[in-house]
Protein backbone atom coordinates (compact mmCIF):
# COMPACT_ATOMS: atom_id res chain seq x y z
CA UNK A 1 0.00 0.00 0.00
CA UNK A 2 1.60 3.12 -1.02
CA UNK A 3 1.52 6.20 1.48
CA UNK A 4 1.57 10.08 -0.13
CA UNK A 5 4.34 11.72 1.63
CA UNK A 6 1.73 14.87 2.50
CA UNK A 7 -0.59 11.79 4.12
CA UNK A 8 2.50 10.44 5.68
CA UNK A 9 3.32 14.21 6.92
CA UNK A 10 0.11 14.87 8.62
CA UNK A 11 -0.33 10.64 9.94
CA UNK A 12 3.28 11.64 11.82
CA UNK A 13 2.74 15.35 12.87
CA UNK A 14 -0.54 13.86 14.18
CA UNK A 15 1.31 10.97 16.36
CA UNK A 16 3.43 13.30 17.86
CA UNK A 17 0.99 15.66 18.55
CA UNK A 18 -1.32 12.92 20.40
CA UNK A 19 1.53 10.80 22.31
CA UNK A 20 4.85 13.09 21.64
CA UNK A 21 6.12 10.08 19.20
CA UNK A 22 8.61 11.37 17.04
CA UNK A 23 9.01 8.96 13.71
CA UNK A 24 11.84 9.52 11.54
CA UNK A 25 11.69 10.55 7.94
CA UNK A 26 11.95 7.40 5.57
CA UNK A 27 9.68 5.13 7.60
CA UNK A 28 6.79 5.14 5.28
CA UNK A 29 6.91 1.44 5.07
CA UNK A 30 6.96 0.48 8.69
CA UNK A 31 4.07 2.98 9.25
CA UNK A 32 1.66 1.59 6.44
CA UNK A 33 2.62 -1.84 7.83
CA UNK A 34 1.65 -0.97 11.51
CA UNK A 35 -1.93 0.63 10.51
CA UNK A 36 -3.10 -1.29 7.76
CA UNK A 37 -5.43 -3.65 9.93
CA UNK A 38 -7.08 -0.38 11.01
CA UNK A 39 -7.94 0.60 7.81
CA UNK A 40 -10.13 -2.37 7.67
CA UNK A 41 -11.15 -1.85 11.09
CA UNK A 42 -13.03 1.04 10.50
CA UNK A 43 -13.84 0.51 7.08
CA UNK A 44 -11.78 3.42 5.10
CA UNK A 45 -10.08 1.96 1.78
CA UNK A 46 -6.95 4.83 2.05
CA UNK A 47 -4.40 6.18 4.04
CA UNK A 48 -5.61 9.96 3.79
CA UNK A 49 -9.09 8.62 4.48
CA UNK A 50 -8.02 6.73 7.69
CA UNK A 51 -6.06 9.88 8.79
CA UNK A 52 -9.57 12.29 8.54
CA UNK A 53 -11.22 9.54 10.16
CA UNK A 54 -8.47 9.78 12.73
CA UNK A 55 -8.54 13.62 13.08
CA UNK A 56 -12.05 13.32 13.43
CA UNK A 57 -12.46 11.02 16.14
CA UNK A 58 -13.65 13.19 18.97
CA UNK A 59 -14.15 10.36 21.32
CA UNK A 60 -10.93 9.40 21.28
CA UNK A 61 -11.02 5.53 20.39
CA UNK A 62 -9.27 5.30 17.46
CA UNK A 63 -6.51 7.59 18.00
CA UNK A 64 -5.82 5.30 21.04
CA UNK A 65 -6.19 1.96 18.63
CA UNK A 66 -3.50 3.76 16.26
CA UNK A 67 -1.20 5.54 19.27
CA UNK A 68 -1.16 1.17 20.28
CA UNK A 69 -0.78 0.42 16.39
CA UNK A 70 2.58 2.43 16.02
CA UNK A 71 4.22 1.46 19.63
CA UNK A 72 6.61 -1.57 19.73
CA UNK A 73 6.09 -3.31 22.79
CA UNK A 74 8.92 -6.01 22.66
CA UNK A 75 10.50 -6.73 26.03
CA UNK A 76 11.65 -9.78 28.12
CA UNK A 77 11.92 -11.36 31.41
CA UNK A 78 15.21 -10.07 32.98
CA UNK A 79 16.49 -8.21 29.87
CA UNK A 80 19.24 -7.00 30.54
CA UNK A 81 20.45 -9.28 33.24
CA UNK A 82 23.14 -7.47 34.50
CA UNK A 83 20.99 -4.34 35.14
CA UNK A 84 18.55 -6.33 37.58
CA UNK A 85 21.66 -7.80 39.47
CA UNK A 86 22.47 -4.18 40.10
CA UNK A 87 19.21 -3.37 41.13
CA UNK A 88 19.24 -6.54 43.54
CA UNK A 89 22.17 -5.29 45.30
CA UNK A 90 20.69 -1.40 45.79
CA UNK A 91 17.61 -2.83 47.27
CA UNK A 92 19.14 -5.11 50.06
CA UNK A 93 21.48 -2.41 50.49
CA UNK A 94 18.44 0.08 51.54
CA UNK A 95 16.73 -2.94 53.45
CA UNK A 96 19.73 -3.72 55.48
CA UNK A 97 20.08 -0.09 56.25
CA UNK A 98 16.79 -0.07 57.72
CA UNK A 99 14.57 1.45 54.70
CA UNK A 100 11.84 -1.33 54.68
CA UNK A 101 9.73 0.51 52.41
CA UNK A 102 10.62 -0.05 48.59
CA UNK A 103 8.99 1.67 45.28
CA UNK A 104 9.79 0.97 42.04
CA UNK A 105 8.86 2.61 38.41
CA UNK A 106 8.47 0.76 35.60
CA UNK A 107 7.72 3.89 32.88
CA UNK A 108 7.58 1.97 29.75
CA UNK A 109 6.25 -1.90 31.07
CA UNK A 110 4.98 -2.65 28.12
CA UNK A 111 3.38 -6.52 28.47
CA UNK A 112 4.44 -6.79 32.04
CA UNK A 113 7.97 -8.74 31.94
CA UNK A 114 10.04 -5.80 33.45
CA UNK A 115 7.42 -4.78 36.38
CA UNK A 116 7.27 -8.39 37.17
CA UNK A 117 11.07 -9.37 36.64
CA UNK A 118 11.31 -5.65 39.08
CA UNK A 119 8.67 -7.89 41.77
CA UNK A 120 10.98 -11.29 41.60
CA UNK A 121 14.18 -9.12 42.06
CA UNK A 122 13.01 -7.36 44.81
CA UNK A 123 11.65 -10.40 46.54
CA UNK A 124 15.55 -11.95 46.15
CA UNK A 125 16.66 -9.04 47.68
CA UNK A 126 14.23 -9.07 50.86
CA UNK A 127 15.32 -12.55 51.29
CA UNK A 128 19.52 -11.92 50.79
CA UNK A 129 18.58 -9.14 53.74
CA UNK A 130 16.56 -11.07 56.06
CA UNK A 131 14.04 -8.78 56.08
CA UNK A 132 10.40 -10.56 56.83
CA UNK A 133 7.47 -8.46 55.26
CA UNK A 134 8.74 -5.46 53.53
CA UNK A 135 5.95 -2.68 52.08
CA UNK A 136 7.51 -3.01 48.49
CA UNK A 137 5.29 -1.55 45.65
CA UNK A 138 6.02 -1.32 41.95
CA UNK A 139 4.02 0.92 39.66
CA UNK A 140 3.79 -0.04 36.13
CA UNK A 141 2.92 2.11 33.32
CA UNK A 142 2.69 2.63 29.91
CA UNK A 143 0.48 4.44 26.82
CA UNK A 144 -1.15 1.03 25.39
CA UNK A 145 -4.33 0.51 27.49
CA UNK A 146 -5.00 -3.16 25.88
CA UNK A 147 -0.93 -3.92 26.25
CA UNK A 148 -1.75 -2.78 30.40
CA UNK A 149 -5.04 -4.72 30.63
CA UNK A 150 -3.06 -7.98 28.86
CA UNK A 151 0.00 -7.42 31.28
CA UNK A 152 -2.26 -6.92 34.38
CA UNK A 153 -3.70 -9.86 33.87
CA UNK A 154 -0.22 -11.41 34.04
CA UNK A 155 -0.56 -14.50 31.55
CA UNK A 156 2.76 -15.00 29.87
CA UNK A 157 3.62 -18.04 26.73
CA UNK A 158 5.88 -21.20 28.36
CA UNK A 159 8.42 -20.30 25.81
CA UNK A 160 9.18 -17.01 27.43
CA UNK A 161 10.15 -18.59 30.93
CA UNK A 162 12.93 -20.84 29.29
CA UNK A 163 15.60 -18.57 30.38
CA UNK A 164 14.44 -17.83 34.10
CA UNK A 165 15.97 -20.44 37.23
CA UNK A 166 14.04 -22.66 38.85
CA UNK A 167 13.50 -20.08 41.44
CA UNK A 168 12.07 -17.61 39.01
CA UNK A 169 9.81 -20.07 37.44
CA UNK A 170 8.31 -21.06 41.19
CA UNK A 171 6.87 -17.41 40.92
CA UNK A 172 4.72 -18.56 38.02
CA UNK A 173 0.95 -20.87 38.65
CA UNK A 174 1.43 -24.42 37.75
CA UNK A 175 -2.23 -23.96 36.20
CA UNK A 176 -1.99 -23.57 32.26
CA UNK A 177 -3.89 -22.10 29.49
CA UNK A 178 -3.79 -22.15 25.75
CA UNK A 179 -2.96 -18.88 23.79
CA UNK A 180 -6.43 -18.46 21.47
CA UNK A 181 -4.15 -17.10 18.69
CA UNK A 182 -1.43 -19.05 18.55
CA UNK A 183 -2.38 -22.08 20.73
CA UNK A 184 0.61 -22.21 22.77
CA UNK A 185 0.67 -23.42 26.58
CA UNK A 186 0.83 -20.12 28.75
CA UNK A 187 1.44 -19.48 32.94
CA UNK A 188 0.53 -16.78 34.90
CA UNK A 189 2.23 -14.65 37.24
CA UNK A 190 1.33 -15.89 40.57
CA UNK A 191 -0.64 -13.95 43.04
CA UNK A 192 1.88 -12.39 45.37
CA UNK A 193 3.99 -10.67 42.07
CA UNK A 194 0.53 -9.42 40.89
CA UNK A 195 -0.24 -8.21 44.42
CA UNK A 196 3.13 -5.95 44.41
CA UNK A 197 2.08 -4.48 41.03
CA UNK A 198 -0.22 -1.43 40.14
CA UNK A 199 -0.88 -1.03 36.48
CA UNK A 200 -1.92 2.63 35.11
CA UNK A 201 -2.00 4.31 32.07
CA UNK A 202 0.62 7.45 32.04
CA UNK A 203 1.90 9.53 28.56
CA UNK A 204 5.43 10.45 29.53
CA UNK A 205 4.85 13.66 27.93
CA UNK A 206 1.59 14.22 29.53
CA UNK A 207 2.19 17.50 32.05
CA UNK A 208 1.58 17.23 35.09
CA UNK A 209 2.82 13.63 35.05
CA UNK A 210 0.27 11.62 37.57
CA UNK A 211 3.05 9.67 38.75
CA UNK A 212 4.08 9.68 42.74
CA UNK A 213 7.03 10.96 43.96
CA UNK A 214 9.74 9.73 46.52
CA UNK A 215 10.49 6.71 44.37
CA UNK A 216 14.17 4.60 44.89
CA UNK A 217 14.49 3.18 41.22
CA UNK A 218 13.09 3.97 37.92
CA UNK A 219 13.54 2.17 35.13
CA UNK A 220 12.62 3.74 32.04
CA UNK A 221 14.27 1.79 29.10
CA UNK A 222 14.33 1.98 25.31
CA UNK A 223 11.47 4.22 25.34
CA UNK A 224 13.45 7.63 25.21
CA UNK A 225 15.02 7.06 21.97
CA UNK A 226 11.20 7.45 20.53
CA UNK A 227 11.78 11.35 21.34
CA UNK A 228 13.10 14.78 20.13
CA UNK A 229 15.82 15.41 22.16
CA UNK A 230 13.63 18.55 23.52
CA UNK A 231 10.66 15.96 25.06
CA UNK A 232 14.01 13.48 26.18
CA UNK A 233 14.78 16.41 28.86
CA UNK A 234 11.01 17.66 29.69
CA UNK A 235 10.32 13.43 30.46
CA UNK A 236 13.80 13.19 32.18
CA UNK A 237 13.58 16.26 34.25
CA UNK A 238 10.16 14.79 35.53
CA UNK A 239 11.73 11.15 36.20
CA UNK A 240 14.39 12.55 38.16
CA UNK A 241 11.82 15.02 40.26
CA UNK A 242 10.07 11.66 41.34
CA UNK A 243 13.53 10.05 42.69
CA UNK A 244 14.46 10.03 45.81
CA UNK A 245 17.77 11.99 46.73
CA UNK A 246 20.26 8.77 46.32
CA UNK A 247 17.46 6.89 43.83
CA UNK A 248 18.26 4.91 40.14
CA UNK A 249 17.66 5.65 37.07
CA UNK A 250 17.94 3.11 34.32
CA UNK A 251 17.85 3.75 30.40
CA UNK A 252 18.55 1.64 27.82
CA UNK A 253 21.86 0.20 26.37
CA UNK A 254 21.41 2.59 23.16
CA UNK A 255 20.16 5.93 24.53
CA UNK A 256 22.64 8.63 25.35
CA UNK A 257 21.28 10.54 28.03
CA UNK A 258 24.27 11.68 29.96
CA UNK A 259 23.86 15.35 28.72
CA UNK A 260 20.07 15.53 30.30
CA UNK A 261 20.78 14.89 33.61
CA UNK A 262 22.82 17.33 35.55
CA UNK A 263 21.83 15.90 38.91
CA UNK A 264 22.72 12.65 38.01
CA UNK A 265 25.69 10.74 38.63
CA UNK A 266 27.03 7.72 36.67
CA UNK A 267 26.40 4.88 39.00
CA UNK A 268 27.11 1.94 35.93
CA UNK A 269 26.36 2.00 32.16
CA UNK A 270 23.05 3.21 31.46
CA UNK A 271 22.40 3.65 35.44
CA UNK A 272 22.41 6.98 37.12
CA UNK A 273 22.24 8.05 40.87
CA UNK A 274 20.48 11.15 41.85
CA UNK A 275 22.83 13.24 43.80
CA UNK A 276 22.34 13.59 47.35
CA UNK A 277 22.82 17.49 47.33
CA UNK A 278 19.62 17.52 44.23
CA UNK A 279 17.28 20.11 45.16
CA UNK A 280 14.55 18.26 46.99
CA UNK A 281 11.20 17.69 44.67
CA UNK A 282 8.17 20.35 45.64
CA UNK A 283 5.34 18.08 43.77
CA UNK A 284 2.48 17.42 45.18
CA UNK A 285 2.06 13.54 45.35
CA UNK A 286 0.04 12.35 43.09
CA UNK A 287 -1.71 9.57 45.38
CA UNK A 288 -0.11 5.83 44.86
CA UNK A 289 -3.11 4.04 43.96
CA UNK A 290 -4.60 1.96 41.00
CA UNK A 291 -6.97 3.73 39.20
CA UNK A 292 -6.45 1.48 36.01
CA UNK A 293 -8.94 -0.63 35.69
CA UNK A 294 -9.64 -4.24 33.86
CA UNK A 295 -13.20 -5.96 32.86
CA UNK A 296 -11.10 -9.24 34.01
CA UNK A 297 -9.39 -7.49 36.88
CA UNK A 298 -10.27 -8.98 40.78
CA UNK A 299 -12.22 -5.65 42.89
CA UNK A 300 -9.05 -6.34 45.52
CA UNK A 301 -6.62 -5.43 42.41
CA UNK A 302 -8.38 -2.60 41.44
CA UNK A 303 -8.62 -0.77 44.74
CA UNK A 304 -5.05 -1.72 45.71
CA UNK A 305 -2.84 1.56 47.44
CA UNK A 306 0.71 2.46 47.81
Amino acid sequence: MHIAETTYQKLTRLISNLAGIELPQHCEKRLVNRIAKRLNAVNVDSLERYYEYVAADEGGTERQALIEAVTTHYTSFFRDIGQFAHVREELKTLLLNGQHKLRIWSAACSSGEEPYSLAITALAATRLAGVKSPDIRILATDISRQILQDASEGWFPLSSLQKLTVLQRNYFEPIRKRCEITGEPMLRVNKQLRDLVIFRRVNLCDRPLQVPSAIDVIFCRNVLLYFNPRQQQSILDSLTSRLNSGGLLYVGASEQVRGFLPQMTPERACVFRKTSNAQASTLTPAPWSAPFACANHAPNVRQRTI
